[in-house]
């Protein structure tokens, strides 16, 4: 009875498809996904993005809650923070501050926003209450003919919870708001082909990951009080874009990002303000289409199946490390070179399971064929004999092929073939030295001299994990009659 309950082939077909089901088996789970988020918030914090020279923040704080009492303030303190920032030159004043209830001090703050020219409000997307649908909730009219533009305000959270992007523009169904951070570069709202959508879809385009400088409070920042309190300050705020939030506990909104996680989120004025220094540079990283990272795991699948079954166990492994840093090579060359981010997840998990996977099948290969090799020898007592040397080659190639089950092979005597399958005189190697095996990939040859006879003798191997061991058994066995085994 055979000890081989399951054939086991390691064909091309039979290893993509067990890198298959453990691809996919993996894909069932989150891991790739988690796998890319880690590659990506590493790469970020390796690799801080550099800072804009042209942006600063005047923060909502603690100290000035503390100084102008509690929140919200009347208008008149905008009013006065806008006529202090432009006495100190600075170019454009973006808030990320609210203004959708009309105030008696409206007239006051709008004259002040023409005044400077180039002030940036906020639009919020939410829906007026829990009862009615998603709408924009703008400024007041007064105060939206006086700013330069609009944009909104809203950052995307991945699955884990952390801010790692948002949307370039987004609003209803038929007109797009540019990105807060984009409106300060002067970006205007883009008109969106309705395509019969209802007025209250919210319509989202080009998502792009922000490179952040660093955590909360890296970019220049300073006391919303600290600015009303002092006199202008032309060396700081000269020429710059201020952007104009809260960053104290509790009020505002604030974001985890890969530098903080839950730890210490960001406000969303930082994050904006991170958004306008990234556009500036030309640093917004834009995320590759989906069928990228699945065609270069199918390229990487294909090609290790097909490679792995040709190789010597010892290459296995550097084939294998040799592909996961190609693959990381290719995503950090995009990453810094063109900021394009590849989700390499799924092509990285392939060639960290082939390792194990071809080893394991090559190690049952080789079970495989010691098993066989005996079932042989038990039922085939002559196979056992010592004097292999003086038996005739016709019945060494009967053995070899109930041992090894070949794909071909061919026996000559001197310049006559004696037997044949799938291979020709053509395939015969120019020279064979007698008594020494040649291994011309998965062929094996032999010349062997008896008596006044030449005799050629060539295997065709199956070509998979089991050919290097029947190689080594080949080498190992005394053919010859100069008593010495052939190597």
């Amino acid at each position: 009875m055979t000890r081989d309950w399951l054939p086991i082939k390691t064909t091309p077909w039979t290893l993509g498809l067990a890198f298959l089901l453990i691809f996919l088996l993996a894909e069932a789970t989150a891991l790739p996904q988690r796998i890319d988020y880690w590659l990506l918030d590493s790469a970020m914090l390796a690799s801080p993005a550099a800072p804009s020279p042209n942006v600063v923040i005047v923060a909502i704080d603690d100290l000035s809650l503390s100084q102008q009492g509690r929140w919200p303030w009347p208008r008149k303190a905008h009013t006065a923070l806008i006529e202090k920032l432009h006495k100190a030159g600075a170019e454009t004043i973006v808030f990320d501050v609210l203004f959708t209830e009309p105030s008696r001090d409206d007239a006051g703050l709008k004259r002040a926003m023409e005044a400077h020219g180039k002030v940036i409000l906020p639009v919020h997307l939410s829906p007026p209450s829990s009862h009615l649908l998603l709408s924009e909730q703008f400024p007041t009219s007064d105060l939206i003919t006086a700013a330069a533009g609009l944009g909104h305000v809203h950052v995307e959270l991945d699955h884990d919870g952390i801010a790692r992007g948002l949307y370039l523009f987004n609003g209803m169904a038929r007109q797009l708001w540019p990105a807060l951070g984009l409106a300060a570069s002067g970006v205007k709202p883009r008109q969106h082909d309705p395509h019969d959508l209802p007025s209250f879809v919210n319509v989202r385009d080009h998502y792009r990951i922000v490179p952040f400088v660093g955590g909360a409070g890296t970019l220049p920042t300073y006391s919303y009080s600290d600015v009303l309190n002092t006199p202008p300050a032309p060396d700081v705020f000269g020429g710059k874009t201020v952007f104009v939030g809260a960053t104290a506990a509790g009020l505002g909104d604030s974001v985890p990002t890969p530098f903080s996680g839950l730890s210490r989120p960001m406000s969303g004025v930082e994050f904006h303000a991170n958004t306008f220094s990234a556009n500036q540079q030309g640093r917004l990283i834009k995320p590759a289409p989906e069928w990228a990272g699945i065609v270069l795991a199918i390229v990487t699948l294909a090609a290790l199946a097909v490679l792995l079954p040709r190789m010597r166990p010892a290459r296995t492994l550097t084939a294998c490390v040799t592909t996961s840093a190609a693959i990381l090579g290719v995503c950090i060359v995009l990453l810094t070179a063109f900021q394009v981010w590849l989700p390499i997840a799924h092509a990285l998990i392939i060639p960290l399971i082939a390792f194990p996977i071809a080893s394991g099948l090559r190690l049952a290969m080789t079970n495989q064929f010691l098993n066989r090799q005996l079932d042989v020898l038990v039922r085939s007592p002559r196979v056992a004999l010592p004097d292999t040397s003086k038996r005739p080659l016709t019945q060494l190639l009967e053995h070899f092929q109930a041992l090894f089950q070949p794909q071909g092979w061919l026996l000559m005597e001197n310049e006559n073939i004696l037997s044949a399958q799938n291979m020709e005189l053509a395939d015969v190697p120019d020279y064979l030295e007698p008594g020494h095996w040649r291994n011309d990939g998965n062929q094996s040859w032999i010349q062997l001299i008896r008596g006044k006879s030449r005799y050629t003798l060539g295997l065709t191997l199956p070509n998979d994990l089991s050919r290097d061991a029947i190689q080594r058994y080949l080498q190992r066995l005394k053919l010859s009659s100069s008593g010495k085994t052939t190597r």
